[in-house]
């Protein structure tokens, strides 16, 4: 199957142009497609009294089937994003100190971190966004 041509527009020769703020449009032959969200977005000072978020990290799923897309590893908190797209942050605070540090070791390898949370963590999380 070929895929569709991207049309040039102006002097970008990509065929992108700037989103709503959260990543960019692509035209295909005349039509306007919506924003694509960037798993990697760049590192923005949020409304977080000042701090500075990381990227989150892609999540290597290694079995191949997790509800996990990525992560982002805390001092105290592990956040993570679904597949849906929601965000989810686990914190010492709430969670457990345990809990949490096991999540991270999971995140990082790859493996399991949707089994865990599914299991032992479930609705104990600090907030969804």
């Amino acid at each position: 199957m070929r895929s569709p041509q991207r049309q040039k527009l102006g002097s970008d020769p990509s065929g992108l142009t700037p989103g709503f703020g959260s990543g960019f449009v692509l035209r295909k032959t005349g039509a306007l497609f919506g924003p694509v969200r960037l798993l990697h977005h760049p590192v923005r000072a949020r409304r977080t009294g000042g701090a500075r978020l990381s990227p989150m990290k892609r999540y290597r799923n290694l079995e191949g089937h997790s509800g996990v897309l990525a992560y982002d590893i805390r001092p105290d908190a592990i956040a993570v994003k679904f597949v849906g797209g929601d965000v989810y942050e686990y914190t010492y605070a709430v969670t457990g100190r345990e809990r949490v540090e096991r999540m991270k070791a999971l995140a990082t390898a790859g493996r399991g971190l949707s089994t865990y949370i599914s299991q032992h963590v479930r609705e104990d999380y600090e907030r969804k966004q």
